[in-house]
């Protein structure tokens, strides 16, 4: 609705400079609200995911309750960058797996598998998206079926000079 009004009201030929540069900027601010809007809808997906994970073991709450800090702190206040380190995406991958891990029963086949040279120049630089790496850690514990005998989840996280590698590997559950 707003987006035709602006628009119509810029087709006025009568509209002085003044009038369009607040038109543009009208314009700009709803841009900005719709992308607020899709973040808003997105992270609250992640954290029922979260919630329900923390809640299926209770003996472990304290210890997925300070994960979860730690994923919220990168997710509020991280991911408002256009770029983050891979250091930090990697710890970030970390906890959202232990808190996933809450979920799993120790005789599941879940295999993490890291490799990072801390010493790699690409280690602390700020080069990749931030939370680039979630929907695919987020959907292989979400489309799982965990009591299946020959279900699995292998995440491999590499790291050297050359390149930054994240590998997620899992047998989707047949359930509708």
């Amino acid at each position: 609705m707003i987006t035709y009004l602006v628009y119509a009201l810029k087709s006025e030929k009568k509209i002085n400079l003044s009038q369009k540069k607040q038109l543009d900027n009208l314009s700009i601010k709803v841009d900005e609200l719709k992308l607020e809007t899709y973040e808003a809808k997105l992270n609250p997906h992640l954290f029922k995911n979260i919630l329900n994970s923390i809640q299926s073991n209770a003996y472990q709450t304290y210890y997925t309750i300070d994960k979860l800090a730690n994923v919220l702190d990168y997710i509020l206040y991280e991911s408002k960058s256009n770029f983050v380190t891979i250091k930090d995406e990697i710890d970030f991958i970390k906890n959202y797996i232990e808190i996933n891990k809450v979920k799993v029963s120790p005789l599941f086949d879940l295999q993490i598998k890291t490799k990072i040279d801390e010493q790699s120049f690409l280690y602390n630089e700020k080069i990749i998206a931030p939370l680039i790496s979630i929907d695919l850690i987020e959907n292989a514990f979400k489309h799982t079926d965990f009591q299946k005998d020959n279900s699995f989840i292998k995440i491999t996280i590499e790291l050297n000079t050359n390149f930054f590698y994240i590998q997620v590997t899992n047998k989707i559950s047949q359930k509708k």
